[in-house]
Formats: C-alpha cells, structure tokens, sequence
C-alpha cells in the first residue's frame, strides 16, 4: 500500500499506515535510541513528515535484511519498548 501523497501525517494515519498501535509510534517519536521515528510537534499536535515515515522503514528493512535480531529480547520485541 503506497503512503498517500501529502507532507505531514498524524500519529493515527501513522499507525494505520504501519499497522500498529498507536501508543507505539508514540514510543517510536520519544525514543532517543534507533528505531527513532522523527517528528513535528505543532501546539501540543504530534505529526510525522512523509520522508521520516520512508526514512523508517527503509532503515528497519536495512537491519532485518543484514540479520539484526529485531526479534525477541528479553521475551519483548524491539519495536515494543
């Protein structure tokens, strides 16, 4: 599914976007750590810029195809903490 063509989306279209919930893309913007997901704050909205969502994902399927262990640690994901 193609990310619609529009320069700022809302941590909802985000989730709906990557398919999780969206506490985590929450998680994924205060994150200081990889995988960092960059972020506007306009007032007290949140929105993520087109090209952080591509950046993402590109990223997360750069380590996945160089075998990092996005996986289990701890018995809790990656993308969970």
């Amino acid at each position: 599914m193609p990310l619609p063509d529009k320069p700022l989306f809302t941590v909802k279209e985000t989730a709906e976007y990557l398919g999780i919930p969206q506490a985590q893309v929450y998680q994924l913007c205060r994150s200081l750590v990889w995988p960092r997901l960059a972020s506007v704050r306009l007032g007290r909205r949140i929105y993520i810029p087109r090209q952080a969502i591509e950046r993402w994902l590109e990223e997360v399927a750069n380590q996945n195809a160089q075998g990092a262990n996005l996986g289990v640690r701890y018995g809790r994901s990656a993308l969970e903490r």
